[in-house]
């Protein structure tokens, strides 16, 4: 519906006062501004491009390209709405599409039968010159200069951005898809959580310190790059992706990060490390280096003294942080390695904990707030489950790996219920509101991963190590423990029909008694998952063809049904709904986010009947 006049005039309006803010450099205020103006002029190329540099100039890049595109679509003839996806094109490091664009906008701007000779010329000129400063970009950028590797060229995190930018174009509100409670906008999330930080970190240069005597170099780049990345690997952590320039530019973010903030480094022990900077709390106020608009590693006249926690919080995160980094980047480079580096994240927020107990988190810092030690416990769970099954070492060692990670397991799960929800909670709240980012992401996801942990202790004690009515109990609470956290995670998450083939592979294996019709519904689920998870998840963190849970089900329906008593027999369907039933009453999720009815309503009609005979349902 095309908008009235009144909505326009006052459209306009909001523009010019978003106009006046950007000016100002008042860019969150100019965004907000450009969003009233076109929830009432939706059709305005103008307001679009706005928002766009007002995305841009806040280095959030996939919405201000997404912006850009909009602005084209709604008046293909407007050669600056094609500058303007250039630039964000440029700042992406995307040199060649940029150059791309630019050239098209020239070439819009040359068939434009509205402007005159006068400004066809002025206009030519910027846009050459524009090109030209890219070609030298180009010129100068290494060889290596892609940053997506090869063997990941098509991520999940890419696929979901297409389709977001698709919807987007085709006119879907923006942020309506993908749904909340989807792994999907988790990684959406963490997608542009990843790009912006990435785009950042290509950045990073040595170059002539200013005022400096020729020779005397200086590294440049964004102070804040370490924090967004480290924040995109705890949100999801498959839509991380470097290969060797990123690497390169990440150690002299390091450098610079570490020089900025006089951080402690790995030598000492994460006790030490927090002792060290518990003294540092009651030291005079120090001048540190002054961190200016480029990030530059030199000190740029009298910095403002700092003491207390204002010089311990920006160091401490570091620690921490490049601890995470660094898990990260042994799980690329030196696989296996990575749980050592996880486990020091982990120890020196612990261990800052026992020493700062009564220091609230604003104080501390985000480092040392309980979701984020949950995030830094997935990985180093899933770094040790990678190491037992890859890397296996004395059968001591082996259980000590399941008793750890049984205890991270129960960590997760006691973690969330002491804090099931994000503070501050406002009872009513719509699908957009940003709660619901932070819920799925830093509540929900580790309960259901502490739930995986302690079921994968119980099914590989199970299978290694126990015999007898201890190997069949163990393995049967394995099963169970599985099937909750698949009612944790939602229908598009690949991981959690893993986590059903194997609730199936345990119980069956357990020797106890189990419902065929329940095996059949188990196994149509993970058919019926395909649909949601494969476009997007592809082979790489798709869902495992013949599974060892699959098999297993396959085997027992071609068994008789067994002897099964109703009440200790499991039901790994029921357990499932319980945990959607209870997502709902209990902590006031949208039953469609939980999307319990959607993975029902999939299952056949023969499947339904066979579990309705056998009581199930």
């Amino acid at each position: 519906m095309a908008p009235t006049e009144a909505q326009v005039e006052e459209a306009d309006a909001l523009k010019v006062q978003g106009n006046g803010a950007f000016g100002k450099k008042e860019f969150s205020a100019a965004y907000s501004l450009y969003t009233q103006a076109i929830h009432l002029n939706p059709t305005s190329s103008a307001l679009y491009s706005n928002r766009s540099a007002a995305l841009l100039s806040l280095n959030k890049l996939p919405l201000a390209l997404n912006d850009a595109n909009q602005a084209i679509k709604l008046d293909p003839t407007w050669s600056k709405a094609y500058r303007r996806k250039a630039s964000v094109l440029e700042a992406q490091k995307e040199l060649d599409k940029a150059k791309g664009v630019f050239e098209e906008s020239l070439k819009v701007a040359l068939a434009d039968l509205k402007t005159s000779p006068a400004q066809k010329q002025k206009e030519e000129a910027e846009i050459k010159k524009s090109i030209e400063a890219i070609e030298k970009k180009i010129a100068e950028r290494p060889s290596y200069h892609e940053h997506i590797m090869k063997d990941t060229e098509d991520t999940v995190g890419q696929r979901v951005m297409r389709e977001f930018e698709r919807r987007c174009a085709a006119g879907e509100p923006m942020g309506s898809w993908p749904p909340n409670g989807t792994c999907l906008r988790r990684i959406w999330i963490a997608e542009m959580q990843f790009q912006n930080a990435l785009s950042n970190l290509l950045q990073y240069h040595k170059g002539q310190v200013p005022g400096a005597p020729p020779g005397v170099l200086g590294i440049f780049g964004r102070v804040q790059t370490l924090e967004e990345l480290t924040t995109a690997l705890l949100e999801d952590s498959r839509v991380i992706r470097l290969n060797g320039e990123a690497i390169d530019k990440l150690q002299l973010c390091y450098q610079l990060e570490q020089h900025q903030r006089n951080a402690i480094g790995p030598d000492l022990s994460p006790k030490d490390t927090i002792i060290a900077y518990n003294k540092r709390l009651s030291q005079p106020p120090q001048s540190g280096p002054m961190i200016n608009n480029s990030g530059a590693s030199f000190h740029m006249g009298p910095a403002r003294p700092v003491s207390g926690w204002d010089l311990v919080r920006p160091a401490l995160q570091l620690s921490i942080r490049s601890a995470l980094m660094n898990g990260c980047l042994a799980g690329i480079v030196d696989p296996g390695n990575d749980e050592k580096e996880f486990r020091r994240a982990m120890e020196l927020i612990e261990e800052a904990w026992k020493m700062w107990p009564n220091v609230d988190g604003a104080t501390r810092g985000r480092t040392l707030e309980e979701t984020f030690l949950r995030g830094v416990k997935i990985l180093l769970g899933e770094s040790i489950a990678r190491s037992y099954g890859l890397s296996p070492t004395s059968p001591n060692d082996q259980r000590k790996k399941l008793k750890e990670l049984r205890a991270i397991g129960q960590w997760l799960v006691d973690s969330f219920n002491r804090s099931p929800k994000p503070p501050n909670a406002n009872p009513i709240r719509d699908d957009a509101d940003p709660w619901w980012n932070i819920y799925y992401a830093h509540y929900v996801a580790p309960v259901a991963h502490g739930h995986s942990f302690i079921a994968y202790y119980h099914t590989q004690m199970g299978i290694d190590w126990l015999e007898g009515e201890e190997q069949k109990a163990s393995l049967r609470k394995g099963a169970e423990e599985y099937a909750i956290a698949a009612g944790w995670m939602s229908p598009d998450d690949p991981d959690r029909i893993s986590r059903i083939h194997t609730a199936v592979f345990s119980l069956f294996n357990s020797g106890k008694a189990y419902y065929k019709s329940d095996f059949a519904a188990c196994l149509e689920m993970g058919e019926n998952a395909k649909e949601w998870s494969m476009p997007f998840f592809g082979e790489r963190f798709g869902i495992q063809e013949g599974h060892m849970g699959q098999k297993a089900g396959t085997a027992a329906l071609g068994m008789d049904q067994p002897h099964t008593d109703s009440d200790d027999t499991l039901v790994i369907t029921k357990v499932m709904r319980d945990i959607w039933a209870m997502r709902v009453s209990k902590y006031g999720e949208r039953e469609k986010a939980v999307g319990g009815t959607k993975i029902w309503g999939a299952l056949g009609r023969g499947i339904v009947a066979d579990l309705e005979a056998d009581g199930l349902t």
